[in-house]
């Protein structure tokens, strides 16, 4: 009898490609006494970040999540993965959430001259990802945020049927956004170099004013905000763009590097703006 031989074994490459979901979610039990969720799905074998809502579907006492997700090698499969999100989180009502952190984890652009991939489906004008945490925001007293984002995470697109927004409770808001678009455009600029690979040091105005102006008028609709940070990582030699704004009382996250940071900013009333 003739013997089968053993494939070569690929260990963990055999799941670049595939995210972990929940088979029957229909079948999980309603959980009244879980407040808190902790899901990490970004290490080894990936979770579909669908499963943060799903999950959280059957806990309606929750009040408080952290959720960080990972992507695969194949980007077709990434953007279908936040498009379920998207809708999964629309369909989730979380009444007595009131604290959420999400964390699309992702390496920072090491090549300026690259262009991106496309984190939206195609044929999309707007990310539905970021609108549907815009919506889903708005009944929340604390949330950070890490991953691609576009202006519809702050103010609706002209194309979206959606009312005004606001959030009437929300104290803290941190946005660590890619220095990317979903759309795969640059938020910043720069001149190539013939060596250095990071170049894009200076915001783009074509591309971030809209993004600032519709956190700007966001922010007018947070009567009791009193931590807000909006950052991304511009590139390892040359460091962060941010917008903060710490409310009297409220201690900067800077404050104790403070005297080892270099610090390009303009300060108005407790709003920083600039680049460290």
């Amino acid at each position: 009898m003739a013997q089968r031989k053993r494939g070569l074994d690929i260990f963990g490459k055999r799941w670049v490609n595939s995210y972990l979901h929940l088979s029957r979610p229909e079948m999980i039990p309603t959980l009244s006494s879980i407040v808190f969720l902790r899901l990490q799905g970004h290490i080894s074998r990936k979770v579909a970040p669908v499963v943060g809502p799903g999950l959280a579907a059957v806990l309606p006492n929750l009040r408080s999540f952290y959720w960080e997700f990972g992507e695969v090698d194949d980007e077709s499969i990434n953007v279908e993965s936040r498009a379920s999100f998207a809708r999964m989180l629309e369909q989730t009502k979380l009444e007595k959430c009131s604290a959420a952190e999400i964390s699309f984890t992702q390496d920072s652009a090491e090549d300026h001259r690259v262009a991106e991939p496309l984190h939206i489906p195609i044929g999309a004008l707007y990310d539905p990802f970021s609108a549907s945490l815009r919506i889903f925001s708005q009944n929340l007293t604390s949330l950070v945020l890490d991953g691609y984002v576009d202006s519809t995470l702050f103010w609706p697109s002209s194309l979206e049927t959606s009312s005004t927004p606001s959030w009437p409770n929300l104290r803290k808001l941190k946005v660590f956004f890619n220095m990317a678009a979903p759309s795969g455009e640059w938020y910043f600029d720069g001149t190539p170099g013939e060596i250095v690979e990071q170049f894009r040091d200076h915001e783009d105005a074509k591309t971030l004013d809209p993004f600032i102006t519709a956190v700007a008028k966001a922010v007018q609709k947070m009567p009791v905000l009193e931590e807000f940070l909006l950052e991304t990582e511009l590139g390892y030699g040359i460091g962060y763009w941010e917008v903060s704004y710490y409310a009297p009382g409220i201690k900067a996250d800077w404050d104790e590097n403070k005297d080892d940071a270099k610090k390009l900013f303009e300060v108005l009333d407790g709003i920083v703006m600039g680049r460290t």
